[in-house]
């Protein structure tokens, strides 16, 4: 519900002004590609925040390098931002991009 959103941001607001991390928040349920669609969306942006440098690093947890994360991907590589994470073809995909 509208109410409940706005409890989660609010408290997300709170933990980020208290210094803590946002509480991760579900934005979408649907199907999948259109998911996908919205994580690119949020990807893009993220590579907007790298390029500017305000990121000093990347950890990766199921990253889809190829084509959901690809944007902040390749905006990492281009700052030569350290990147770390778990699963290996993913990771593999991401040195093959210059991380």
């Amino acid at each position: 519900s509208s109410r409940d959103a706005a409890a989660a941001a609010a408290a997300a607001a709170a933990a980020s002004a208290a210094g803590g991390c946002p509480i991760p928040q579900i934005r979408m349920r649907g199907e999948l590609h259109a998911v996908n669609r919205l994580a690119r969306k949020a990807d893009e942006r993220l590579a907007g925040v790298i390029a500017r440098g305000d990121i000093d690093a990347l950890v990766l947890v199921s990253a889809d390098a190829g084509s959901t994360n690809r944007a902040s991907l390749l905006a990492a590589a281009a700052a030569g931002l350290p990147v770390v994470g778990t699963g290996g073809s993913s990771l593999g995909e991401a040195a093959r991009m210059g991380v």
